[in-house]
């Protein structure tokens, strides 16, 4: 696709995007509340934010995990140029963010892409 193309190509709406993700984050087993969002930003960017109520590191990986794949869905390439501001909230109230996990703070979905990708080859344990 041409840089033309991907100008006038119209985006898909902020509340649509919020929507299908509250809805894959709602299905990762263990995530009891969560107040998720997308905004579009300037020059096809966007910005993830919110925070995911869960019970362990572990469960906000698989977050991350079903909010990039969904990204994926809703923005195909543009996803890859969205800020993750996502953040996990133990039950102890301490947070797990991307950082904890060995990722970029904040990082951009094309580093979980990346981690995706790896994930799928080599199996659900991989580190970020």
């Amino acid at each position: 696709m041409g840089i033309l193309d991907r100008v006038l190509r119209r985006r898909p709406e902020e509340q649509d995007v919020s929507r299908r993700l509250a809805e894959a984050v709602s299905a990762v087993a263990g995530v009891t509340s969560h107040d998720v969002a997308y905004n579009h930003q300037q020059y096809r960017q966007g910005a993830l934010t919110g925070t995911v109520e869960v019970p362990d590191a572990w469960t906000f990986s698989q977050v991350l995990v079903a909010a990039t794949r969904r990204l994926q869905e809703c923005l195909g390439d543009d996803a890859q140029r969205v800020t993750v501001y996502l953040a996990g909230r133990l039950p102890d109230g301490e947070t797990v963010v991307p950082g904890d996990l060995g990722l970029s703070q904040p990082p951009l979905a094309r580093e979980l892409v990346r981690w995706l990708a790896r994930r799928d080859a080599e199996g659900p344990d991989v580190k970020p």
